[in-house]
């Protein structure tokens, strides 16, 4: 009901945009431009939820419409998934009962309920912080091949969700130097790699704009060069 009765924010018509220029074609610059992660509005923003896709949003009715059905995507991508995994992660550590009130916090927690009736990348993110946390808890425990792959999904998946996932990197590294001793150079390379394959993938394998003219990764290698005094 709370997705139904909010109106817009700021940012749900950026998400609608994006996610149209996505439907119609390629809108790997326009992500880039604007620093957003892929996954949520591709997830949220679909082509079902968009149509008629030859009709642009200044349309009222045909916005309100958009705004609902992508409202309804994230709910059951997003924030049932996220009571859920609560439910399960903490029933299997301090079991069901303990679960059900964890889930139960989260799922009347107002903060949560606000994001979730919104087709933002908020509660995504969220979802896979979670998912994430648990995955490095689960594989620093006991270190495996199993679990490597498992925490190189969750945290690849994580980085195409929202780049705040960056803030994974210094806990890696860590987490990393407090068990040097226990090291395990396959699983650890396995995961750490595995997540930046897995945050490509997620990209639809674009090299562009990060390597295309103009684009950031051009734009480094230019930088680089002018400073060494080398540069054009």
């Amino acid at each position: 009901q709370s997705a139904r009765a909010n109106s817009a924010t700021w940012d749900e018509p950026l998400y609608m945009s994006l996610g149209r220029q996505a439907a119609l074609g390629d809108a790997g610059r326009e992500f880039a431009a604007l620093g957003v992660a892929p996954l949520p509005v591709r997830l949220g923003w679909t082509s079902g939820a968009l149509e008629p896709l030859s009709v642009e949003h200044s349309d009222v009715g045909v916005f309100e419409q958009r705004v609902q059905r992508a409202r309804r995507n994230a709910i059951a991508w997003f924030a049932v998934p996220l009571v859920l995994a609560i439910f399960v992660l903490i029933a299997m550590r301090r079991g069901i009962m303990t679960g059900a009130v964890a889930a139960l916090l989260i799922a009347l927690s107002p903060n949560v309920v606000a994001h979730s009736s919104l087709a933002t990348t908020d509660v995504a993110f969220a979802l896979a912080f979670v998912l994430t946390t648990a995955a490095l808890i689960a594989y620093f425990e006991r270190r495996s091949m199993s679990l490597a792959i498992a925490l190189a999904v969750a945290l690849g998946t994580a980085l195409a969700t929202k780049y705040s996932a960056v803030v994974f990197a210094p806990v890696v590294v860590i987490l990393l130097g407090l068990r040097w001793r226990d090291r395990r150079w396959a699983t650890d390379f396995a995961f750490i790699g595995g997540s930046i394959v897995v945050a490509w993938a997620w990209h639809g394998w674009a090299t562009a704009p990060l390597f295309a003219e103009g684009g950031t990764g051009a734009s480094m290698i230019q930088q680089v060069f002018e400073w060494t005094g080398h540069g054009p």
